[in-house]
């Protein structure tokens, strides 16, 4: 048995599963590494009691393989949307205000419902 590299969520990586990992990296490269972590959770038959595959868990494991340079993964394919810094120098909010103030004097009363309607007293 080969010695084991590195435990990840109760499953022993051995140096044969990092080359495997390599391969499909190399086939896959252009595809990107969500399609990566799909295919190495089917060949894997890496799945969650529901049937859907494991896909964020391998993505995180490539990460970490990556991190301690065992594999190369490609490059991202689009930026990390959750770390753009929010710009709002599109809305102009000196016209934005007056509009707001008018409707200061708005009041707004919630019509009756039709079952409110039969429990009102006939005259």
């Amino acid at each position: 048995m080969l010695p084991t590299i590195l435990k990840y969520r109760n499953k022993e990586l051995t140096e044969d599963d990092i080359i495997f990992i390599r391969e499909i990296i190399n086939q896959h490269y252009q595809k990107g590494r969500t399609r990566i972590s799909s295919i190495l959770c089917q060949a894997w038959k890496w799945v969650q009691p529901n049937g859907k595959l494991k896909d964020l868990a391998a993505r995180d494991l490539l990460l970490r393989l990556e991190e301690k340079e065992l594999i190369s993964l490609p490059p991202r394919m689009r930026n990390n949307n959750n770390r753009k810094k929010r710009s709002f120098d599109q809305i102009i909010f000196s016209s934005w205000v007056p509009v707001f103030l008018q409707f200061q004097q708005l009041q707004i009363h919630q019509p009756l419902l039709r079952s409110s309607l039969h429990d009102l007293p006939k005259t």
